[in-house]
């Protein structure tokens, strides 16, 4: 199966969509990747992490796929899975650390990635910090506005690539906006992505903050 069904405004996540996200998400954490195969798209490779952070931070879900995102003191991860028959599938995964995390209060991107997922096709994920933000959205060439996720201080939001993208890199770049209750900017970053899902070094998206 693939995650082909997108839309560029996520839907509300409910109480069971966490659980169901996190009892997907679980599967490749710490050596229990074969615990329930059943629960693994076909002919999946999933490789072992780490257990996934405590906390829920934010569950973007479009389409028929979504981004959970993870995060407690020991670092964040990304999920993505995909809806199929009605359950939520493990589709891939990243991790990092808390010493690759942004610090302070403004808007910074945590990490983003594109991955294959299915038969020719892939999908871009990007997650990052908002505190002070009450609406976030992307700009990504070629896609119309995507308002992204804004949970406890974080933003996540994933996208369907053209077929023939290096699913090593996201496309292009994006930039991201954040906006206050009043629909007033708060500020403006633009970032270029990294190959390997990695968070730039803090200088290096072009940062606009408005006054």
């Amino acid at each position: 199966n693939t995650v082909l069904a997108w839309t560029p405004t996520p839907r509300v996540a409910s109480v069971a969509d966490g659980d169901a996200a996190r009892a997907a998400c679980v599967i490749p954490s710490n050596d229990v990747a074969t615990d329930d195969p059943t629960r693994l798209p076909e002919n999946a490779v999933v490789p072992s992490y780490p257990p996934l952070p405590a906390t829920l931070a934010a569950l973007d879900l479009r389409g028929n796929g979504g981004l959970a995102v993870f995060a407690d003191d020991s670092g964040a991860a990304m999920c993505l899975v995909q809806l199929v028959d009605g359950a939520m599938q493990y589709a891939g995964m990243v991790q990092f650390g808390a010493d690759e995390l942004p610090t302070g209060q403004g808007l910074a991107v945590e990490s983003g990635m594109t991955t294959g997922v299915g038969s020719g096709s892939a999908v871009s994920m990007l997650t990052g910090q908002a505190a002070s933000a009450d609406r976030v959205e992307l700009e990504v060439p070629g896609l119309e506005p995507i308002t992204a996720t804004l949970s406890n201080g974080r933003f996540a939001a994933w996208w369907p690539e053209p077929a023939s993208s290096d699913v090593t890199t996201l496309t292009g770049q994006i930039v991201i906006r954040s906006y206050g209750a009043d629909g007033t900017l708060l500020e403006e970053i633009s970032w270029a992505g990294a190959g390997d899902g990695k968070v730039p070094p803090a200088t290096d998206p072009a940062r606009t903050t408005a006054p």
